[in-house]
């Protein structure tokens, strides 16, 4: 069995970002590289995180447009708590979890 790393960089920036983290894990020729994050978590944290994926995109996918509509507070603070409670089912996991910059609140 290859060698996981030990940590995974969780974000979200227009979409979702479920990486490896460089910082703990260097693929050589020794260590091949491994398997997709998605690949090795179980099927209902993967659906979580898909699910919190496409509604990120419907409230924020345009957060870049001068026309953008941002969602109610409570939706961002729920959707918020979320990527967060996502980020500690990861780390439950077994992971050291990397989380990004939240620029949407």
């Amino acid at each position: 069995m290859t060698a996981l790393p030990t940590g995974i960089w969780w974000d979200w920036d227009y979409c979702v970002i479920l990486d490896w983290d460089d910082a703990t894990f260097e693929p050589g020729p020794t260590l091949p590289d491994p398997p997709p994050v998605e690949d090795v978590l179980p099927a209902e944290l993967r659906a979580r995180i898909h699910r919190f994926g496409e509604e990120m995109e419907q409230h924020y996918g345009d957060a870049f447009c001068e026309d953008h509509v941002p969602p109610p507070a409570a939706t961002a603070r729920r959707l918020t708590g979320e990527y967060r409670a996502i980020g500690e089912a990861l780390g439950r996991e077994g992971f050291t979890v990397r989380l990004g910059t939240t620029w949407w609140l």
